[in-house]
């Protein structure tokens, strides 16, 4: 059924929203057309409650289940409870016995893991190239090789594994790439890349960080999307030929 098309003036009519020029011409409309004044009437017969209408506030064991659902769905991240001076003096003004243990155990473990940082890496190494481009020390060919190794063991592993059968096998990748060090690994091994200058070999440990980082946190509801997402990455940037070309070389 065809209305008028000034009938969309009359809720602005209502609220006052027209200047003058434009409210007496919808007045001198109202006055010939039947449709508008007919609507007119029985919009205003309900309009008026508009004003007055108020909003119902649900009681509070209606709020008190909407929270219990949000909160359950949507759960929230732990805030830490102390503030900033508390912390400070928590853990080193005023530490209690236990915190004095603690803090005593991991300052003992980073000064080792520094000093044999520190000793790795002041030992003398003989830099040489080879014909496919990939320089590196001579103790960097040992940490490479069996980095590339065990990061081609894990993306096989991938490859291989069917999201729909072997979910458990699939949640294993996290912990396997992080008991297994290779994050870390990665740092050390693109640290020697950069001191030869070797672009490709750069690269290519940027790729292996990039999808080492996506297996480490692939998450139980986004097993299947995130595992096949993973495959189609390894596949399409032929990452396993390239540590297969590279590790069946001399560096």
């Amino acid at each position: 059924m065809k209305t008028c098309a000034k009938q969309y003036q009359i809720v602005d009519y209502f609220f006052d929203e027209l200047n003058e020029i434009q409210k007496n011409e919808f007045e001198k409309h109202l006055a010939n057309c039947e449709d508008c004044r007919n609507y007119f009437e029985s919009f205003f017969s309900t309009a008026a409650l508009i004003k007055e209408q108020k909003r119902i506030k649900p009681k509070p064991e209606m709020l008190d289940l909407y929270y219990q659902a949000l909160k359950t769905k949507y759960p929230t991240r732990k805030k830490f409870s102390f503030r900033a001076k508390d912390l400070l003096d928590f853990l080193i003004i005023k530490p209690s016995f236990p915190i004095r243990i603690a803090e005593a155990a991991v300052l003992l473990m980073i000064g080792i893991f520094i000093g044999r940082a520190t000793i790795w890496k002041a030992e003398p190494v003989q830099q040489f190239t080879n014909g496919n481009g990939y320089a590196a020390s001579h103790v960097s060919e040992l940490i490479l090789n069996h980095y590339l190794q065990e990061t081609e063991m894990i993306l096989l592993d991938v490859v291989n594994t069917s999201p729909d059968e072997d979910d458990q096998v699939l949640l294993s990748f996290a912990q396997l790439a992080q008991y297994g060090n290779l994050l870390q690994k990665t740092s050390l091994c693109r640290s020697k890349a950069e001191e030869t200058n070797d672009e490709k070999l750069i690269m290519l440990i940027d790729d292996i960080e990039l999808i080492l980082l996506e297996i480490c946190n692939i998450e139980q509801r986004t097993l299947t999307e995130k595992a096949n997402e993973i495959r189609e990455q390894i596949n399409e940037s032929n990452l396993l030929f390239e540590i297969k070309n590279f590790t069946g070389k001399e560096i």
